[in-house]
């Protein structure tokens, strides 16, 4: 009949455009899914580092921060939320890296409890998007411990080595400018054998 005819033709392009707009939605809901699934996957990453982040607004606000972060600088972010960094950290060399344009990483000490107030922090501050920080955390109170003693060692070292030296040139020097017996000369040889055992046991 007619009516069927009219019917079947326009109800074909409606469904073709209905499945169009569905298998639109059902595109749109997998790209959102997978940009929320790749955001995800980098605030994991972030939070998985070594390092601590702390991202602040153009006023210095704190906006968000990892773990590390959060631990570095005892930052509670349901509480410190939207907090200026500033009057959490009176730091004086905080707040000159903060009010400053410089990005070379500051050493300070790490804030908190007195369990990790021993810590030291290198600090880093990045400018992003518009007007917005980036503050980079790093630990190094190993790093620092392991020059300490190395520079330790080497003093010790140096000072060691000087007292077989010294008695070394002393034997020398009276070898060269005195008349030894044969006995006397091996005496000295022997003396002097013995502080340079010495010098190659501490190298």
């Amino acid at each position: 009949s007619p009516s069927e005819d009219t019917e079947g033709v326009t109800s074909q392009p409606w469904r073709e455009v209905s499945e169009r707009i569905l298998r639109l939605r059902r595109d749109h809901k997998q790209q959102i899914q997978a940009s929320d699934d790749r955001i995800h996957h980098f605030f994991e990453a972030i939070q998985a580092s070594p390092n601590g982040v702390v991202l602040l607004d153009e006023q210095g606000r704190i906006e968000w921060c990892n773990l590390m972060g959060a631990e570095h600088w005892s930052i509670d972010l349901h509480r410190d939320h939207q907090q200026l960094i500033g009057n959490l950290l009176r730091d004086p060399q905080f707040l000159k890296l903060i009010q400053s344009n410089a990005s070379e990483p500051v050493i300070m000490q790490a804030r908190g409890s007195a369990l990790n107030s021993r810590r030291r922090i290198s600090v880093q501050k990045f400018a992003y998007g518009a007007g917005r920080v980036l503050l980079l955390s790093t630990d190094v109170t190993q790093i620092e411990l392991a020059e300490s003693m190395r520079q330790q060692f080497v003093a010790n070292v140096s000072h060691e080595m000087r007292t077989p030296i010294t008695v070394l040139m002393g034997f020398l020097e009276t070898v060269q400018s005195l008349e030894l017996k044969k006995d006397q000369q091996d005496q000295y040889l022997g003396m002097m054998m013995s502080q340079a055992q010495r010098m190659k046991s501490l190298v």
